[in-house]
């Protein structure tokens, strides 16, 4: 991601190390950010009504949301690196299989 906001450069490491680590990851998984300002209110629905912290307030602290199928797995909150990869590697999608050449 290019557009990295400054509590998600605490975590960049992470997420490349993930991606860098993870067979395929571009086909099963994306990193996103969103501006928590003006999307707090998708943000709250995602992880279920009232947030366990302040979204508009929290200051400079990295929120992490895994969604998978449409609904929050995991939120993360702070920079907690070992968290965030193991509800990763918990909630991955297995690779897809690769598909047969049919003019071999």
């Amino acid at each position: 991601h290019q557009d990295w906001c400054g509590p998600c450069m605490t975590l960049e490491p992470t997420f490349r190390r993930g991606a860098m680590s993870t067979d395929k990851c571009e086909l099963r998984c994306s990193f996103l950010s969103a501006n928590i300002g003006k999307f707090s209110e998708q943000i709250t629905e995602l992880i279920g009504g009232e947030p366990k912290k302040d979204l508009v307030s929290h200051g400079c602290m990295p929120i992490v949301l895994l969604v998978k199928d449409s609904a929050c797995v995991a939120p993360i909150y702070g920079a907690n690196a070992p968290a965030l990869l193991e509800a990763i590697n918990t909630n991955l999608p297995p690779p897809p299989e690769e598909e047969e050449d049919p003019d071999a």
